[in-house]
């Protein structure tokens, strides 16, 4: 039923290809995994593009109508621009300087989850603020 044991036993487990087949067994993550995993995140990362793209589009837009009609609300969308823009740009520079100060495989692993966290938040931030400039900006002006 189980097949020759013998066999299994004497295998040598320092073999990497049987490790990774012993590991995706058990449930680890394996290569393909890994592969998903990053293939999920460089879409996730390139998704920001868009998302900034977006931002500038509609809020650059709200802006100049809100100062062709002279509104008081003109001041808090260039700040909004600005602020976020300028968040951006910090983290991108972050993004280079970290990515120059790696040395292993491990600090890879730290600076690429931070940087995926940090730009996150980012994201969230800038999906308000184009919330902001279609739905309450309109309203306001």
């Amino acid at each position: 039923m189980f097949g020759n044991r013998s066999n299994i036993r004497s295998r040598n487990f320092a073999d990497a290809d049987y490790a990774s087949k012993i590991s995706d067994m058990r449930g680890g993550i394996g290569p393909k995994m890994k592969s998903r995993t990053g293939a999920l995140l460089g879409i996730w990362w390139i998704s920001w593009l868009g998302i900034i793209g977006g931002f500038l589009y509609v809020g650059v837009f709200e802006y100049r109508i809100a100062r062709s009609l002279r509104h008081g609300a003109s001041t808090f969308c260039l700040a909004l621009l600005l602020i976020i823009s300028l968040m951006w740009a910090i983290f991108f520079l972050a993004d280079h300087k970290a990515r120059k100060k790696i040395d292993g495989e491990n600090s890879r692993q730290v600076v690429v989850t931070l940087l995926t966290l940090i730009g996150s938040i980012l994201a969230v931030f800038t999906l308000l603020g184009i919330w902001f400039f279609a739905y309450i900006a309109p309203r306001i002006i």
